[in-house]
């Protein structure tokens, strides 16, 4: 009987430290994402209600930073600028099912994401983005005067996710199986 308690801790424990292991990944790409923005485009503003770089010129469908960190991070990379009240992906290599980019697309506003992006907040967890689950990390983006005006997303399937903690759980089932008849 205590085998089997300790087989459902460590499976617990398995998934908790596959979120915090995920959770780790995404703020160290997270840091990543936001060295290229501010080494590409400096401090970004709005203006003519475009995202824009230091010099003023629109970044909105420039694909090189998005591109790269999603190489880099080997999941998927959003620009957002804050449109109104929408955060709307100027830049990202999320594809809809015909293979574009979902660039013109909004953040849901009754989401917990929209919530603490609004409150300048980061948001880390799973979400669900044109049928696919990710776990996902989204960040502000603040002016020089540390206005909000858009937000930043990397996001790693949680299809691969789950294939890992998956493989972890039936190794670790077997253990504690083997330990029992023992």
């Amino acid at each position: 009987m205590l085998s089997i308690f300790l087989g459902i801790f460590n499976i617990n424990a398995l998934k908790q430290m596959n979120f915090i292991n995920y959770s780790t990944t995404l703020e160290m790409s997270r840091n990543f994402f936001y060295r290229q923005l501010s080494d590409s485009f400096g401090t970004m503003s709005i203006k003519n209600n475009l995202l824009s770089n230091r010099l003023g010129d629109s970044i909105e469908n420039d694909t090189h930073v998005v591109d790269l960190v999603s190489l880099q991070v080997r999941g998927f990379a959003t620009i957002f600028k804050l449109d109104n009240s929408d955060f709307m992906r100027v830049s990202t290599t999320l594809l809809d099912d015909k293979g574009q980019r979902v660039v013109g697309t909004t953040l849901d506003k009754t989401s917990k994401i929209y919530e603490n992006l609004s409150k300048g907040e980061e948001y880390i967890g799973e979400t669900n983005l044109f049928g696919k689950e990710y776990i996902a990390i989204y960040a502000p983006l603040k002016d020089v005067n540390q206005k909000i005006i858009g937000a930043y997303f990397i996001g790693l399937p949680l299809e691969k996710a789950n294939i890992f903690m998956k493989s972890l759980i039936h190794k670790n089932i077997v253990k504690t199986s083997i330990i029992a008849i023992i």
